[in-house]
């Protein structure tokens, strides 16, 4: 009875492992005909099947996974698939995926990424030439990014001196003519200065004559306090004593006039008298 259970048994997990073996080859081959089909979306079904239900990890399968997501421009599941296939202990396939990477980083403007991992893609297989022939040209495309971008900093710093020194000729040239304004004006006030000093220099001048005259008929025609009170005494006004002393001054010169002076002495004999 033991017997029989055993042989059920070993009948039966056969017959599964069959089973298994037939669905697995037989999507193989859909996968296999619809991606050289370029039908990438049925290979990725099929694939799909394969790595995830029946548990299908070969590398070679992994590697045709991640080739039909990039077709169908699925990078982020491109990325993944390629990126558990850098540890691939096959050498072939591990430099295949590092180089696939390298496509992607340099699809999407990572250059330096993408140049490392064809660097790795090298490493892997050094005889991978056309991972080799991806690193040598995006090397010297670079290089010559690099020249170009350093000549364009010499170029733009180049002309940010010469604008620095445009501006510093220009603001020069504006406090020179500042300066030149500022001395023009300066001299301007100085040579106004002076016409005023000449001016009031020659109002003082003029004027001094005539304000000591004026000073002296000033004088004239004050009265002393003490003569007015004596003509009050006199009852007699101002201009009746200056009528008197007036009339005694002409008399007195009319007197000389009349009396000329005789000489106190005469001259010695022999002498000129004069």
């Amino acid at each position: 009875m033991k017997i029989l259970l055993f042989l059920f048994l070993f009948t039966a997990h056969n017959e599964i492992d069959i089973h298994k073996i037939a669905q697995i080859n037989r999507h193989k081959k859909s996968a296999e005909e619809a991606y050289a089909a370029q039908k990438y979306d049925e290979a990725v079904r099929h694939y799909k099947i394969l790595s995830d239900s029946l548990y299908v990890r070969e590398d070679p399968l992994l590697y045709n996974l991640g080739n039909a997501y990039m077709h169908l421009a699925d990078t982020g599941n491109a990325r993944q698939t390629f990126s558990m296939l850098t540890a691939s202990k096959d050498k072939n396939i591990q430099s295949l995926a590092f180089q696939q990477l390298g496509y992607l980083q340099q699809g999407s403007k990572n250059y330096q990424q993408a140049l490392n991992l064809f660097k790795n893609a090298l490493k892997a297989n050094p005889a991978n030439e056309q991972a080799r022939y991806n690193y040598e040209l995006l090397k010297k495309l670079l290089d010559q990014q690099q020249d170009q971008d350093q000549d364009d900093q010499n170029e733009d710093q180049d002309q940010d001196q010469d604008q620095d020194q445009d501006q510093q000729d220009q603001d020069q040239k504006d406090q020179d003519q500042k300066d030149q304004e500022e001395k023009q004006q300066e001299s301007e006030q100085d040579e106004q200065q002076n016409q005023e000093g000449e001016q009031e220099k020659e109002e003082g001048e003029q004027g001094q004559p005539e304000d000591t005259e004026d000073e002296g008929q000033e004088q004239e025609q004050m009265p002393d306090p003490e003569i007015s009170r004596k003509l009050e005494e006199m009852d007699m006004t101002e201009d009746r004593a200056r009528m008197i002393l007036d009339a005694l001054r002409n008399r007195e010169i009319q007197y000389i006039q009349q009396n000329p002076r005789k000489p106190e002495s005469r001259p010695p004999s022999g002498k000129p008298d004069w």
